[in-house]
């Protein structure tokens, strides 16, 4: 039984151990499943230091697409990469918190849609984020040529931006 299984793996380019305790797809699917659940209709009641003003987020993720594929990597044998649109609908401004945090209405001028890559490899049977970008598209700077911005894994923080806090959600 033991040649079979090694003349199989052989055969079929298998890269990890017959012992392994971590099957890479279904652990990223579990990543992708408890991030997009973490972020889905999450509302935060955030204060616009500049204007003095307090606005209702809603965030949503859309259109997300991922692939897990081999490599010839001894390092990386598995890599991973998600795409998404990450949505941030956004109240209009109000002076209160408390008016900010009862309103249901999000208004369309403030809505901001990131489009989202994050890039993962599967090392020591674990599921890593390597890095990544997004690309913000919104009313007020449909006009600017798109940008991209990285996203360093080892800079996420939840305070740094509406981006990095979804990203953050998305972290094995």
């Amino acid at each position: 039984m033991r040649v079979f299984v090694f003349a199989a793996a052989l055969l079929f380019g298998v890269q990890f151990s017959v012992a392994s305790a971590v099957e890479p797809v279904a652990s990223f699917e579990k990543i992708i499943a408890r991030g997009k659940e973490a972020v889905d209709q999450f509302t935060l009641v955030h204060f616009n230091k500049g204007q003095s003003t307090w606005r209702k987020h809603r965030y949503t993720v859309s259109n997300m697409k991922y692939d897990v594929k081999k490599t010839d990597s001894l390092v990386s044998p598995v890599v991973a990469v998600v795409t998404f649109d990450f949505i941030d609908d956004s109240s209009a401004p109000f002076q209160t918190k408390e008016g900010a945090d009862a309103t249901v209405d999000y208004d369309p001028e403030f809505k901001i849609i990131c489009y989202t890559t994050l890039n993962y490899a599967f090392t020591s049977e674990a599921w890593v984020l390597k890095g990544g970008v997004y690309k913000p598209m919104a009313a007020a700077i449909e006009k600017r040529p798109q940008m991209a911005f990285p996203i360093d894994p080892d800079k996420l923080t939840p305070e740094t931006e509406r981006v990095h806090w979804a990203v953050i959600r998305f972290l094995p």
